[in-house]
Protein backbone atom coordinates (compact mmCIF):
# COMPACT_ATOMS: atom_id res chain seq x y z
CA UNK A 1 0.00 0.00 0.00
CA UNK A 2 1.14 3.50 -0.76
CA UNK A 3 1.87 6.07 1.99
CA UNK A 4 -0.37 9.05 1.73
CA UNK A 5 1.40 12.28 0.84
CA UNK A 6 0.26 15.67 2.13
CA UNK A 7 -1.90 17.65 -0.21
CA UNK A 8 -0.09 20.14 -2.30
CA UNK A 9 -1.93 23.38 -2.27
CA UNK A 10 -0.76 26.63 -3.81
CA UNK A 11 -0.73 28.35 -0.41
CA UNK A 12 1.48 25.69 1.15
CA UNK A 13 3.94 25.80 -1.72
CA UNK A 14 4.03 29.62 -1.60
CA UNK A 15 4.74 29.63 2.20
CA UNK A 16 7.57 27.11 1.85
CA UNK A 17 9.20 28.99 -0.95
CA UNK A 18 8.86 32.62 0.15
CA UNK A 19 8.39 32.60 3.94
CA UNK A 20 6.25 35.06 5.91
CA UNK A 21 5.12 38.38 4.54
CA UNK A 22 7.77 41.00 5.47
CA UNK A 23 6.02 44.04 3.98
CA UNK A 24 4.45 45.32 7.26
CA UNK A 25 7.76 45.08 9.10
CA UNK A 26 9.61 46.97 6.36
CA UNK A 27 6.94 49.68 6.45
CA UNK A 28 7.32 50.11 10.22
CA UNK A 29 11.13 50.23 10.00
CA UNK A 30 10.94 52.90 7.30
CA UNK A 31 8.56 55.04 9.41
CA UNK A 32 10.87 54.76 12.45
CA UNK A 33 13.90 55.61 10.29
CA UNK A 34 12.20 58.74 8.94
CA UNK A 35 11.18 59.73 12.49
CA UNK A 36 14.77 59.49 13.75
CA UNK A 37 16.15 61.34 10.74
CA UNK A 38 13.72 64.21 11.30
CA UNK A 39 14.48 64.22 15.05
CA UNK A 40 18.23 64.52 14.57
CA UNK A 41 17.78 67.51 12.28
CA UNK A 42 16.05 69.36 15.14
CA UNK A 43 18.80 68.54 17.68
CA UNK A 44 21.61 70.06 15.58
CA UNK A 45 21.33 73.75 16.62
CA UNK A 46 21.35 72.80 20.32
CA UNK A 47 24.93 71.56 20.10
CA UNK A 48 26.24 75.13 20.10
CA UNK A 49 26.37 76.64 23.59
CA UNK A 50 25.57 80.29 23.98
CA UNK A 51 28.13 82.53 25.68
CA UNK A 52 27.27 85.55 27.78
CA UNK A 53 30.29 87.45 26.47
CA UNK A 54 29.27 90.38 24.24
CA UNK A 55 30.93 90.64 20.86
CA UNK A 56 33.59 93.34 20.48
CA UNK A 57 32.36 96.61 19.10
CA UNK A 58 28.90 96.25 20.61
CA UNK A 59 28.03 98.25 23.68
CA UNK A 60 27.45 95.69 26.39
CA UNK A 61 26.10 98.06 29.07
CA UNK A 62 26.77 95.58 31.94
CA UNK A 63 29.94 94.65 33.77
CA UNK A 64 33.09 93.75 31.89
CA UNK A 65 32.94 90.11 30.77
CA UNK A 66 36.44 89.31 32.01
CA UNK A 67 36.08 90.95 35.41
CA UNK A 68 37.22 88.77 38.28
CA UNK A 69 34.52 87.36 40.53
CA UNK A 70 34.07 88.58 44.06
CA UNK A 71 36.59 87.31 46.60
CA UNK A 72 35.08 84.65 48.86
CA UNK A 73 36.18 84.02 52.42
CA UNK A 74 34.98 81.09 54.48
CA UNK A 75 34.91 81.54 58.24
CA UNK A 76 34.46 78.46 60.41
CA UNK A 77 33.14 78.69 63.95
CA UNK A 78 33.53 75.91 66.53
CA UNK A 79 33.30 75.51 70.27
CA UNK A 80 36.58 74.68 71.99
CA UNK A 81 37.52 75.03 75.64
CA UNK A 82 34.18 76.55 76.61
CA UNK A 83 34.34 79.38 74.06
CA UNK A 84 33.86 79.93 70.34
CA UNK A 85 36.96 79.77 68.18
CA UNK A 86 37.22 81.09 64.64
CA UNK A 87 39.20 79.64 61.76
CA UNK A 88 39.68 81.47 58.48
CA UNK A 89 40.65 85.05 57.59
CA UNK A 90 44.24 84.16 58.46
CA UNK A 91 43.21 82.92 61.90
CA UNK A 92 43.62 79.43 63.28
CA UNK A 93 41.57 78.98 66.46
CA UNK A 94 41.26 82.73 66.99
CA UNK A 95 38.83 84.51 69.27
CA UNK A 96 35.73 86.40 68.19
CA UNK A 97 37.46 89.73 68.91
CA UNK A 98 40.37 88.79 66.63
CA UNK A 99 37.90 87.78 63.91
CA UNK A 100 36.09 91.12 64.22
CA UNK A 101 39.44 92.92 63.82
CA UNK A 102 40.33 90.80 60.77
CA UNK A 103 36.94 91.56 59.19
CA UNK A 104 37.37 95.31 59.84
CA UNK A 105 40.82 95.24 58.22
CA UNK A 106 39.47 93.22 55.29
CA UNK A 107 36.65 95.71 54.71
CA UNK A 108 39.05 98.66 54.91
CA UNK A 109 41.62 97.14 52.52
CA UNK A 110 39.20 96.40 49.70
CA UNK A 111 35.74 97.34 48.59
CA UNK A 112 33.43 95.51 50.97
CA UNK A 113 30.72 95.24 48.33
CA UNK A 114 33.02 93.04 46.22
CA UNK A 115 33.58 90.47 48.99
CA UNK A 116 31.62 87.40 50.00
CA UNK A 117 31.95 86.05 53.54
CA UNK A 118 30.57 82.57 54.25
CA UNK A 119 29.96 81.87 57.94
CA UNK A 120 30.07 78.12 58.62
CA UNK A 121 29.25 77.44 62.29
CA UNK A 122 29.33 74.04 63.95
CA UNK A 123 26.02 72.78 65.31
CA UNK A 124 26.93 73.58 68.93
CA UNK A 125 28.05 77.21 68.37
CA UNK A 126 25.79 79.71 70.17
CA UNK A 127 23.67 81.73 67.77
CA UNK A 128 24.71 85.02 69.40
CA UNK A 129 28.32 84.41 68.26
CA UNK A 130 27.17 83.91 64.66
CA UNK A 131 25.13 87.13 64.83
CA UNK A 132 28.14 88.93 66.35
CA UNK A 133 30.31 88.05 63.35
CA UNK A 134 27.51 88.95 60.95
CA UNK A 135 27.26 92.39 62.58
CA UNK A 136 31.05 92.77 62.34
CA UNK A 137 30.77 92.14 58.58
CA UNK A 138 28.12 94.84 58.23
CA UNK A 139 30.24 97.33 60.22
CA UNK A 140 33.19 96.59 57.93
CA UNK A 141 31.05 97.35 54.85
CA UNK A 142 30.77 93.73 53.71
CA UNK A 143 27.19 93.38 52.52
CA UNK A 144 27.31 89.90 50.99
CA UNK A 145 27.33 87.57 54.00
CA UNK A 146 26.07 83.99 53.74
CA UNK A 147 25.31 81.48 56.44
CA UNK A 148 26.12 77.86 55.62
CA UNK A 149 24.32 74.95 57.23
CA UNK A 150 25.92 73.91 60.49
CA UNK A 151 28.52 71.19 60.37
CA UNK A 152 27.61 68.21 62.54
CA UNK A 153 29.47 67.74 65.78
CA UNK A 154 31.24 64.40 66.09
CA UNK A 155 32.32 63.33 69.55
CA UNK A 156 36.06 62.51 69.80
Amino acid sequence: MRASLPKRSALRQWEQRFGPNMTPMVDIVMVILIFFMAGTALVGPEWVLRAAIPAEGRGGGGAAPFELPAARFEVGLAVSGGGTVVSGLGLADGTLAEAEGALAALGADSAGANLIVMLRPAADVPYRDVVRLHDACEKAGITRVALASPTPVHPP
